[in-house]
């Protein structure tokens, strides 16, 4: 798909990936002859750490599960005035 796109649009340049296949993504636009001038992932798994430290993307945006869902059930008892209000 990644592929079709870049032959369809020849000024893509970015990508912003918020799911798995990122080294196709980095294949693809090797492939294609062209430099991603700057690539956004999500969670630093064993691929995108190898891909970030070989340069083939330049950011992870990277949640903790476990404390995203911490901090959505004290928002829930704050507003339901089970847990202080933060100041």
């Amino acid at each position: 798909m990644v592929a079709h796109r870049l032959a369809a649009h020849p000024g893509i340049a970015a990508v912003y990936s918020i799911g798995g296949g990122n080294a196709a993504i980095v294949l693809a636009f090797a492939q294609a002859g062209r430099r991603c001038q700057v690539f956004i992932g999500h969670d630093l798994d064993v691929d995108n750490a190898a891909l970030l430290k070989a340069g083939a993307i330049h950011v992870v945006l990277h949640h903790e599960l476990g404390q995203d869902m911490r901090r959505a059930c004290q928002e829930v008892l704050r507003a339901q005035g089970a847990l202080p209000a933060l100041n």
